[in-house]
């Protein structure tokens, strides 16, 4: 990047970068509590620290998380970030409106082995706190991330899949709300890349719309394990318009004469933002490939968030002149797509505050993910 921003607008660039920061703040505060006590919460500190506080429940909820963290809840600083970061915004969830979803309410899968694959059934607990949306990006205020968290005031019951007895797959409402918006907007030939426990090709299937499903999976057990104890529950109607293609997702995007005839394509190779962004980038130029095919991906906000990100880190790295490490030797994937990144917008021009905040939007994210390949 070609940086030459001056004084005025450098208080602005700070605003933007102190933003960065706080997302990440805000995003290691849920992550540290996700994964060591999801389970800190019950009914009994919550409604006490409601009575104590003379709060919400949900305001409750942050109280408590924030207490086995150790964060001041009253510093002012904190307070504003919570106001920005619309922390507070933490759902109970109907048990029954995910119940009654259609693949659950229609489609009882029960426990099976095959290799080193087993469908099983996890739980999340009473007032066990779980994402339960894609990340949503306030633009107005230079790009602040919001994490919505979710929880059930009783035990939940979810399909899952094991590899070597590690999760692999779900179904939980994370994966039926970040998928809904496309369930309800493709038609005609679909392609989904990525098989996983069948929830998005049954979903689609339902609607008459959709004429025709491709589902692309590498592994062979898991198709087997599909087949014979998802698939067969499906309705004639529904399983008749699914076709399973064994193989690699991207060599069947490579194909003009298989891609020609499909309308939408559904990617989902992925379990995670950081995981997907760099096949996210390997698939863009299959995008660019087919324009008469409509492309969307899972979580694609939260892919986004993670490349903006790393654009705002080759920037500050740029100012800082600590790019030398990461080019002569990236450490991960994350770090290479850095370096593409900074080889790609090295003649990038930024003389304002609007130069940067203009190059982090949307559009612009994906026309440079569709470039660094």
């Amino acid at each position: 990047m070609k940086i030459n921003i001056d004084g005025k607008d450098y208080k602005k660039v700070n605003k933007l970068l102190n933003t960065l920061d706080e997302n990440i703040g805000v995003a290691q505060i849920y992550s540290e509590m996700l994964d060591n006590y999801p389970n800190l919460i019950t009914e009994k500190d919550l409604i006490s620290t409601m009575q104590i506080e003379g709060c919400g429940e949900s305001e409750a909820f942050l109280h408590l998380i924030f207490k086995r963290e150790n964060i001041d809840y009253s510093d002012r600083d904190m307070n504003n970030l919570i106001v920005d970061s619309e922390m507070e915004n933490i759902k109970k969830l109907n048990t029954q409106t995910y119940v009654n979803n259609p693949y659950y309410k229609n489609i009882k899968v029960k426990e099976a082995s095959l290799g080193k694959y087993k469908l099983s059934y996890n739980y999340f607990e009473p007032y066990e706190a779980f994402v339960c949306e894609d990340t949503k990006v306030k633009k107005e205020d230079n790009y602040r991330e919001v994490t919505t968290l979710g929880y059930f005031p009783e035990r939940y019951k979810y399909l899952c899949l094991l590899e070597n007895k590690s999760v692999w797959m779900t179904i939980t409402p994370y994966e039926i709300n970040t998928m809904k918006e496309s369930i309800s907007s493709v038609k005609g030939k679909v392609v989904v890349c990525g098989l996983g426990l069948g929830y998005y090709p049954y979903m689609i299937s339902l609607n008459k719309d959709v004429e025709k499903v491709f589902i692309i999976e590498y592994s062979g057990e898991i198709i087997k394990l599909f087949d014979d104890n998802i698939r067969c529950l499906f309705p004639k109607e529904v399983s008749d318009k699914i076709q399973i293609l064994r193989g690699d997702a991207y060599k069947y995007l490579d194909d003009k004469n298989f891609m020609s005839k499909m309308n939408y394509v559904f990617f989902d190779l992925y379990h995670t933002a950081s995981d997907a962004l760099p096949m996210y980038i390997k698939a863009k130029k299959f995008e660019k490939k087919n324009p008469n095919t409509k492309f969307e991906y899972w979580i694609e906000d939260s892919i986004l968030a993670l490349e903006r990100r790393i654009i705002l880190d080759v920037f500050f790295m740029e100012q800082e002149g600590n790019m030398q490490e990461i080019i002569k030797k990236p450490k991960n994937k994350l770090e290479e797509i850095e370096l593409k990144v900074y080889e790609y917008l090295k003649d990038y021009v930024i003389n304002t505050y609007e130069d940067l905040y203009n190059l982090l939007c949307d559009a612009k994210l994906k026309e440079i993910a569709s470039n660094l390949n």
